[in-house]
């Protein structure tokens, strides 16, 4: 179960647990690996010049592909990253604003 960031993840982001929101969401069960994997390489932003413009896959498809996932449950896993990394890209541009 996802029960949001721990304090090393706050801390290296320069977070507090005062800066959440206190409306955390409770992931779907068939979201939780996504989620876990995605957060294990949320600092694989790539940048330009006008900032955030997606997510690198390549450290978790290795990590996929390390830990033996099936062909169809990475492909199941990038769909959800896609999702995140879409949603995140839109939380990115509104703050951008």
């Amino acid at each position: 179960m996802f029960d949001g960031p721990s304090e090393a993840e706050l801390k290296a982001s320069g977070l507090t647990l005062a800066d959440l929101s206190e409306d955390l969401v409770t992931p779907w069960p068939e979201n939780e690996k996504a989620l876990q994997i995605f957060g294990t390489f949320a600092t694989q932003w790539i940048t330009g010049p006008g900032g955030v413009i997606g997510w690198n896959y390549l450290p978790a498809m290795q990590y996929m592909a390390m830990h033996r996932y099936k062909p169809a449950r990475q492909d199941h896993l990038l769909g959800l990253f896609r999702v995140i990394e879409s949603e995140a890209l839109a939380i990115f541009r509104e703050q951008s604003e």
